[in-house]
């Protein structure tokens, strides 16, 4: 799997502030750091970062970063994890997993 260089360096200095923030707020589960065996001038590379154990309302799990970012949220009843889903600003990516074929038939 191949991840491209983030847009800008502010782009490198929002995703270092958002890896900061979800250690301090969650977990990360991976990812987090610059990789450094990319000259600096052929662009800003990252390890995508997964983060796990954020609260529902926090800001990174309701607003869209533009950055290989991505959390993990835990739900029992499937409308609630639509609507979660659904509550967002962009709603540009979202996915979903069940173990039972019905439920997700339903949607």
């Amino acid at each position: 799997v191949f991840v491209g260089p983030l847009i800008s360096e502010e782009a490198g200095q929002r995703y270092a502030r958002a890896a900061q923030e979800a250690r301090r707020a969650g977990r990360v589960v991976f990812g987090g750091g610059r990789l450094s065996s990319a000259p600096l001038d052929r662009g800003v590379y990252v390890q995508p970062l997964i983060v796990g154990g954020l609260p529902a309302d926090h800001e990174q799990v309701r607003r869209e970063l533009f950055l290989p970012y991505v959390t993990l949220q835990r739900f029992t009843d499937l409308r609630e994890a639509i609507g979660r889903g659904n509550a967002v600003d962009y709603g540009l990516c979202a996915g979903l997993y069940g173990r039972d074929q019905a439920d997700l038939d339903l949607f």
